[in-house]
C-alpha cells in the first residue's frame, strides 16, 4: 500500500536525484557557491539549522521535503483522477 501514486513517486525520487547530484558537486567543487544547489533544494528548513550544521542535517531536510512533495503530488493526482471521473 505504501507509495501507491506512481507520479508520487516519479517526483519525490527526481527531487531526491537532483539532490544528491547536486550534494556530490558540492563536494567535489570547492568554489564558493558550490554548495548553493544543495542549500536551495533543502530550503525552507535550512533557515532553522544551526551555524555549526553537519551535512546529516541537510540530508535529512532534503527527506523531509521528499516526503512533502510526495504528499503534495500524491493528492494532486488523487483530486485529479476524482475530479475526471466526475466529469
Amino acid at each position: 500500500m505504501f507509495l501507491r501514486s506512481t507520479t508520487a513517486s516519479t517526483g519525490a525520487t527526481v527531487y531526491w536525484l537532483l539532490f544528491v547530484c547536486a550534494s556530490l558537486y558540492a563536494a567535489f567543487d570547492d568554489r564558493t557557491f558550490a554548495t548553493l544547489p544543495v542549500v536551495l533544494l533543502a530550503w525552507p528548513w535550512v533557515d532553522f539549522l544551526p551555524r555549526s550544521d553537519s551535512g546529516l542535517l541537510v540530508v535529512g531536510c532534503a527527506l523531509l521535503n521528499t516526503a512533502l512533495i510526495y504528499v503534495f503530488i500524491a493528492t494532486v493526482s488523487f483530486l485529479w483522477r476524482s475530479f475526471r471521473r466526475k466529469a
